[in-house]
């Protein structure tokens, strides 16, 4: 496209001397004046800003502001990975000194990572609930002994 414009057009030009070429002709020939003239500057421009946004997203604060409008950038179903289980989850843990505490994190193989803090909770300290509190419909049912 860019070949196009930069070498073709200009060569086409003549053809339209003639006459007052349409609106949209008229824009593809100024376009095509303005890259071979300064197309070395555009191509400057778009190579430094695409270094800069490079070492941009290499710090922490601009990692987190890729990673948050990454996710909001419209995306196809078919580019989205399958659902299902990712079995390429990588995890960092470290336990700590007492054995109560497992944390780090995970990444899977998307790139996308978070933090992961697994508490050991003794018997005593777990939430307790009664028969009524469970909710309706899950688990086995179970009725009451009758005597014979």
């Amino acid at each position: 496209m860019v070949l196009f414009v930069v070498v073709l057009v200009p060569q086409l030009e003549m053809l339209f001397k003639a006459q007052k070429p349409p609106l949209i002709t008229q824009l593809l020939l100024g376009t095509s004046r303005f890259l071979v003239q300064w197309g070395w500057m555009v191509l400057a421009l778009l190579a430094l800003g695409a270094i800069s946004f490079w070492q941009a997203i290499q710090r922490p604060a601009g990692r987190l502001w890729w990673d948050q409008a990454r996710v909001k950038i419209p995306v196809t179903y078919t580019t989205l990975p399958k659902p299902g289980f990712d079995p390429k989850v990588e995890l960092e843990l470290e336990i700590s000194s007492d054995a109560k505490i497992l944390e780090g994190t995970w990444k899977n193989s998307l790139g996308r990572k978070g933090p992961v803090k697994f508490v050991k909770i003794e018997v005593e300290s777990a939430p307790k609930t009664t028969v009524e509190q469970a909710p309706a419909g899950e688990g086995p049912t179970t009725e009451p002994a009758t005597q014979p």
